[in-house]
């Protein structure tokens, strides 16, 4: 086993629903969820939450212009510590955080303050291991702070909230319904383009959501 995916194991087997898989992301996902920033144009501010060892952060830090700022965000002290000392210490993006272009944030997304301020977001929470209020939470936080033309990037392991919704029973499949209710309400209404990786662990979703058009109709 790779060295990278021993601690993801082991915070697997700690807390599976929260992990949500035995391995990180493979490459090929990682680079199709940061496409629409690797796609843009001019500065760019960018968070990435739910990091975990930190294969999308490779391949932000690879791209990443001088004039763009990029905030990763991973809740679980085991994963922030990799997170340092892989990237940000001596790491792909230690010049970008003394320069105070890339920060580490080792807390719940919902602490960070503000609206408006990120023109991509990319998320590897694992949302299907959660309760219902905690997603709609999460859901909310991403669209105040995603800015009104920007885009949220996230994935979902392929037909996964269908096979757990027929594989457990209970009350477990009652939260996974709920989830899989509002999850699956963004994709109608905003996804504007999806990927399926087929080379990755289990295959996988790439989605991409705007939220522009239901920020018009706040203002």
């Amino acid at each position: 086993m790779a060295t990278s995916s021993i601690p993801f194991l082991k915070r697997f087997l700690a807390a599976p629903q929260q992990v949500g898989s035995i391995v990180p992301s493979s490459r090929g996902l990682a680079r199709a969820l940061i496409g629409p920033y690797a796609r843009h144009d001019g500065p760019a501010r960018v968070l990435e939450v739910g990091a975990g060892t930190g294969p999308v952060t490779a391949e932000l830090a690879r791209i990443i212009c001088p004039q763009d700022e990029i905030d990763v965000c991973e809740i679980d002290d085991d994963f922030a510590a990799v997170l340092r000392e892989r990237y940000f210490e001596s790491g792909p993006l230690a010049d970008a955080a003394r320069a105070g272009r890339a920060r580490l944030l080792n807390q719940p997304m919902q602490a960070i303050e503000g609206e408006d301020r990120y023109d991509y977001i990319i998320s590897g929470l694992p949302l299907n291991g959660f309760e219902p209020p905690l997603v709609t939470d999460i859901l909310a936080c991403i669209q105040r702070l995603l800015k009104p033309d920007g885009t949220y990037s996230y994935f979902e392991y392929a037909a996964a909230r269908r096979l757990l919704r027929w594989s457990i029973n209970g009350k477990t499949r009652r939260r996974v319904t709920q989830v899989s209710a509002l999850v699956g309400d963004l994709i109608e209404r905003y996804e504007i383009d999806r990927q399926l990786i087929l080379v990755n662990v289990p295959p996988a979703y790439a989605r991409h959501l705007r939220f522009e058009e239901s920020k018009q109709h706040e203002a």
